[in-house]
Order: C-alpha cells, then structure tokens, then sequence
C-alpha cells in the first residue's frame, strides 16, 4: 500500500520483480494514515477514525465498505 499520493494498492510480480499498482482508494472511503490486515481471503484497509474498506480476494472485482 502506497500513501504518498493517496491510498493505491499495490501488487509483487515475481517474475518482473517490481510493484504494480492495482488500483486507487477514494479519500472519502479511507483517511490516511491506513493499516492493511489480511484474514483468511479478505484484506482489511483500516484508515483513520476506523474507516475500512474490505476487499474479498474469492470475489474479484468486488469491494465492500464498512
């Protein structure tokens, strides 16, 4: 997770050897500073005041908002 121009996610190609970004969280669902957590096949983005957006990994394509 990147923080430095917003909150992107990012992913680790092995075989490239370098960070691809996956995508770009709005500000208005996550406030930085953030915290991933990852639990079982979902990942957890906490940000300030508890904000989280949870992304479920068997469902792609698919992001919920706590």
């Amino acid at each position: 997770m990147d923080q430095s121009l917003g909150t992107r996610l990012m992913m680790w190609r092995k075989k490239s050897r370098e960070w691809v970004a996956i995508g770009r969280l709005s500000p208005l669902l996550t406030r930085p500073p953030c915290r991933i957590v990852a639990v079982g096949e979902r990942i957890f983005v906490i940000g300030k005041g508890l904000s989280t957006v949870v992304f479920d990994i068997t469902l792609t394509g698919c992001v919920r908002v706590i």
